[in-house]
């Protein structure tokens, strides 16, 4: 288990390794031809990667942070609260019509995710494809979010 930081082109990116399954994010910071911005962008990096790495502890000894305790729903409509400018809202009734006010944080799994893109497409009711796709894209970067 461990977390590095990885630099690829001129962009500074966490290498998570748990369980032998292996994932690479962005950070978004970049690396300039500046040794001194360098010098600040790596701290920050160093600060990201130590965040990460006290989660990922604190998952592993079943210490959930308190965030992981709420619903996606609850999460959802606290994102929306705060943004007032986006349309995540409008995921809501979604949502709660495909069990998000039940299902926690942290019990999400990729095969959840995968479900809820599926019935979202057949179940909603929504007719274009870009709006079924922009609620999803939407519903996953709260996801990301909930887990930086």
């Amino acid at each position: 288990m461990g977390i590095k930081i990885r630099i690829r082109r001129v962009i500074v990116h966490l290498v998570t390794t748990c369980g032998g399954i292996r994932t690479e994010e962005s950070t978004g910071l970049h690396i300039s031809e500046n040794p001194e911005q360098n010098k600040e962008v790596m701290k920050l990096a160093e600060l990201l990667r130590s965040k990460k790495e006290l989660l990922l502890i604190q998952g592993q000894n079943g210490m959930t942070p308190p965030e992981s305790k709420l619903s996606l729903y609850e999460y959802v409509e606290k994102q929306s609260r705060l943004k007032r400018e986006s349309i995540i809202y409008k995921c809501l009734p979604y949502l709660d019509r495909f069990g998000g006010r039940h299902i926690r944080l942290i019990d999400i799994t990729p095969g959840w995710f995968e479900d809820f893109l599926e019935r979202i497409k057949k179940d909603s009711g929504l007719k274009s494809a870009h709006t079924q796709e922009k609620y999803c894209c939407l519903v996953r970067q709260c996801l990301k979010k909930s887990r930086a």
